[in-house]
């Protein structure tokens, strides 16, 4: 398998001054409401940034990916046990490269489901 490293973002001056602001309004929310909580200033950023937040849930893809799979294997064999009863060869090429295409679909979910978590 072959990992391609993602360059991380480098910090622009507005998001180094972005990210001193928030410090300063959360410490300053902190001194006004000693009691709240790690788990309360994490909730308040999240619903700030909802679009940050919300992650694609990988598992309907995947689902549709394996539904489809499915059909399509017993769409081929449809096709393969017609042909066979008419007397005509059996076409295994298109057969083996839509078996081939879809595991490779099934294989990218998966490794696409692996590294969103």
């Amino acid at each position: 398998m072959i990992i391609v490293p993602q360059p991380q973002p480098q910090p622009t001056p507005r998001s180094r001054a972005l990210t001193d602001r928030v410090r300063a309004t959360i410490a300053e929310f902190q001194r006004r409401e000693p009691r709240i909580t790690p788990e309360e200033v994490a909730q308040a950023l999240r619903d700030a940034m909802p679009s940050a937040s919300t992650r694609t849930n990988p598992k309907p893809a995947l689902i549709i990916a394996v539904l489809s799979g499915v059909m399509t294997a017993i769409g081929m064999g449809l096709v393969a046990s017609s042909s066979s009863n008419a007397g005509r060869p059996v076409p295994v090429v298109p057969i083996v490269a839509l078996a081939v295409a879809g595991l490779g679909v099934v294989a990218a979910l998966i490794l696409r489901s692996r590294n969103d978590r």
